[in-house]
């Protein structure tokens, strides 16, 4: 049980990480394009 709390645990981790890079990539677009 404990096992599947920390699994579901990483998972919503990398998917909230996953939204703030495509977030702040949007944010800061032209300091990719400048890069």
């Amino acid at each position: 049980m404990g096992s599947y709390r920390a699994a579901l645990f990483h998972l919503i981790t990398v998917f909230v990480c996953k939204i703030r890079i495509i977030y702040s990539i949007k944010r800061n677009y032209c300091w990719i394009f400048s890069g």
